[in-house]
């Protein structure tokens, strides 16, 4: 590593090396700067210089300048003896007074030109503001003493406004947030109620209870508790703490953590992109559901309709227990593959038929509720969540209070809980338990990231997920009881054994409950509020996924942030358009395969990749020292061990081992084409490719050699709040000092570009 010093009136140190710090340090320790941008193109070098201090009493107006040579700057950094082409100058000017700090005192960020007027020497004429040349503009601390500055200046150049406490500018200094102060949630509870809504979804009723019945019942509780301490609680509360010191969305938060891996933040959009194409079609099937059932009697009760085939059986009708065969069907199984779907007019995801307009126009419907319950942002969704995040809950308690008087309930929740200890042997348990409390907590869908960004920065984030996971585990515990309640009584009234009646997915949901629903009198009342429940649960989280998407876009693209309400609107239309196609005859092929591709090897390969970014190359104590600054306590042991090997081992584990399991789609006895399965993979790797695609990008327009390349990609670049790039120049206090008259302070450094081009902010 070579050096230079260079003996004038100030001793300077050049170092050319890949991560540079630029510090004007005062021998009385006052202040320093810290500049953390390639000075010049070839070379990132490290600077100091010890020089006068810059905190004095001083009986005069006079300037005192303490300036770099520059031209031995460049040429030590280029190992020349003179100022090559990139060698422009750069003047950074201030006056301080003892009243009043006027302007910005650091934090720099690329920009672009600007005018102020100049001496003939070349120095910037003392305006009682920053003024520089070209990509450096700074932020103000105001504040009426200049004691106070001097004890209170914060870290990475944030402004201290007026009206604002020192903890909280503390915070904006922390996360990087610029002068344009980030949103914040009206109230805490909003923030709970939109977390719990997005990870409480329908998969916490129509899948968990049968993967724990199908597991070994309270058996499956052991694995299923075991990850959740060891995989779904460290990612979840990573991707909180991670959201919330930063204050970004899925792609800008990349560029403070890790910018190589920037990919990600493009790859969670793309996933929730595809995942709003059809999961709303889904919840359009309930909202269907629930128009039907505005009638005297819930159509699905019989078998007496234009849609019914000869083999349709029905609860409420009465049938002959010994009749039933494999070959029946459900009156409400009926009523949902040829009233709701009309699955015979598709042969097949190769012909996929017409659009089925009634269930087009309930999509229409669901996306217009999303588009008003987010047009104004967390504000009005903050809101939204009051409704949607509570009303599942009590139609849950109003459920189970039911079923629980049912004949056969009973038998049917010890079917549910009965441990079947020897399944624990069984490596698929152990899988499935993995999978569940994964996609359970939605980790990895950028939901989290763009929710915790929303905070206030000391709030207690890891209160927040140990509350919210705990709260989404016991309502799937709970939803288990509702559910196998009323399977015991359809199982007693039918005469069937359980495991026949034991389904997961939208059959759980749309025509084995149903089916019980139509038997129960009061059947109206209880369709209606068991579709609302359902239609709740899957609006949390498509406001979830939808605002990953926004919030990760307006980040990294802060004009759409001024027209939100359009911007919205945009991507409204854009899902619905892509999610016409799921409302077609044959809808309900589509639906399976994008299920099945879109986001279950995708979410985890991100999760994967995201986690070894976070605590292999950002660093865990790096992380662990965020938090601190956030919560005044650094993360245990027990979460670094996670974050560090056990969360990235399962993983790894669960994303080989859903490859390797992975054996074709198929629904009932239909087998899809091969074809089929080569798109439904295309479409996985579309969004995985986004990270390999951005290092390369990022590989190509980097300068510098592979090493440098490298070692830039892997560090963060500071950003303000409007998304732009920092040179971030930190200015901050180590000790106390006074300044009772003004002086001026001139800094020249090198940044590449044309010395005419000025700019005064």
């Amino acid at each position: 590593m070579s050096q230079l010093s260079i003996n004038s009136e100030h001793v300077l140190q050049i170092t050319p090396f890949e991560n540079p710090v630029f510090s004007l340090k005062d021998e009385r320790s006052i202040l320093y700067i810290k500049e953390s941008v390639n000075l010049v193109d070839r070379y990132t070098p490290s600077v100091s210089l010890d020089g006068r201090n810059i905190c004095t009493n001083t009986d005069n107006d006079g300037a005192q300048s303490i300036s770099t040579g520059l031209d031995d700057l460049n040429a030590a950094a280029h190992g020349s003896n003179r100022v090559n082409s990139l060698g422009r100058e750069t003047v950074l000017n201030t006056r301080i007074n003892s009243h009043e700090f006027p302007p910005q005192i650091a934090g720099g960020i690329l920009c672009g030109g600007c005018s102020n007027s100049t001496s003939s020497s070349g120095k910037v004429k003392s305006n009682g503001n920053f003024t520089v040349r070209r990509f450096i503009r700074f932020y103000f601390y105001k504040s009426r003493k200049m004691t106070a500055i001097c004890e209170k200046l914060l870290p990475n150049g944030i402004p201290v406004q007026e009206n604002m406490t020192t903890k909280d500018a503390e915070a904006n200094s922390d996360s990087g947030q610029g002068p344009e102060t980030r949103e914040t949630w009206g109230k805490k509870v909003d923030f709970l109620l939109s977390v719990i809504g997005f990870a409480v979804d329908l998969g916490n009723v129509w899948r968990f209870p049968y993967i724990c019945y199908r597991n070994g019942g309270g058996a499956f509780l052991v694995p299923y508790f075991l990850m959740l301490i060891f995989l779904g609680l460290p990612l979840f509360y990573m991707e909180l703490a991670l959201g919330q010191f930063h204050r970004s969305g899925a792609i800008t938060i990349w560029e403070k953590i890790a910018p190589l891996f920037t990919g990600v933040g493009y790859a969670i959009c793309l996933v929730a992109t595809y995942v709003g194409m059809y999961y709303n079609t889904v919840i359009a099937w309930a909202v269907y559901y629930t128009f039907a059932s505005f009638r005297s009697e819930v159509p699905w009760a019989g078998c007496n309709n234009d849609w019914n085939t000869n083999s349709c059986v029905s609860a409420v009708e009465g049938f002959n227990k010994s009749l039933i065969t494999n070959s029946s069907t459900l009156a409400a199984a009926e009523y949902y593959l040829y009233s709701l779907l009309e699955v015979n007019k598709s042969t097949g995801i190769g012909n996929l038929g017409g659009v089925k307009w009634s269930l087009c126009l309930c999509l229409l419907a669901v996306f217009i509720i999303v588009y008003f319950s987010m047009w104004k942002g967390i504000k009005s969704s903050g809101k939204a969540v009051w409704i949607t995040a509570t009303v599942p809950y009590l139609v849950l308690a109003i459920l189970l209070v039911r079923g629980c008087t049912l004949d056969g309930a009973l038998n049917g929740i010890k079917y549910y809980i009965t441990p079947k200890w020897e399944r624990l042997a069984d490596s698929g348990v152990w899988i499935d338990a993995a999978a569940q409390i994964f996609f359970s907590l939605g980790p990895g869908f950028g939901t989290l990231l763009a929710l915790s960004s929303y905070n206030k920065f000391h709030n207690n984030c890891y209160m927040d997920a140990m509350v919210t996971a705990s709260i989404n585990c016991l309502t799937s515990l709970l939803a288990g009881f509702v559910v196998f309640a009323v399977l015991g009584y359809m199982a007693h009234i039918q005469g069937r054994n359980m495991d026949d009646l034991a389904i997961e997915g939208p059959g759980l949901v749309f025509f084995v409950y149903p089916e019980a629903i139509g038997s129960l009198q009061g059947s109206v009342f209880w369709s209606i509020i068991f579709f609302i429940m359902l239609i709740t649960l899957g609006l949390d989280s498509t406001y979830g996924g939808l605002e990953s998407v926004i919030t990760g876009l307006c980040d990294a693209f802060p004009r759409l942030r001024k027209k939100r309400e359009l911007f919205v609107f945009f991507v409204i239309v854009y899902c619905f358009l892509g999610g016409i196609p799921t409302t077609t005859y044959g809808g309900q092929f589509l639906v399976t395969l994008l299920d099945t591709h879109a986001a279950q090897v995708p979410l985890i390969f991100i999760c994967l990749i995201e986690v070894i970014a976070v605590s292999w190359f950002y660093g865990v104590k790096n992380f662990s020292n965020d938090i601190e600054k956030m919560l005044g306590f650094q993360p245990g042991l027990y979460w670094k061990i996670c974050w560090v090997a056990i969360c990235p081992l399962f993983l790894l584990a669960l994303c080989i081992l859903s490859i390797y399991a992975y054996k074709g789609m198929s629904i009932g006895t239909y087998k899809f084409p091969f074809w089929s399965d080569v798109l439904g993979w295309c479409i996985a790797c579309s969004s995985m490719a986004c990270i390999p695609i951005y290092i390369i990008y990022k590989f190509v327009n980097t300068k510098g050699s592979f090493r440098q390349k490298v070692l830039t990609l892997i560090r963060p670049i500071h950003s303000d709040s409007s998304g732009v790039h920092n040179a971030l120049i930190t200015l901050q206090a180590e000790k106390t000092c006074s300044v009772r008259k003004p002086e001026e302070i001139s800094l020249h450094i090198i940044n590449g570009q044309n010395e005419h081009e000025e700019e005064n902010v």
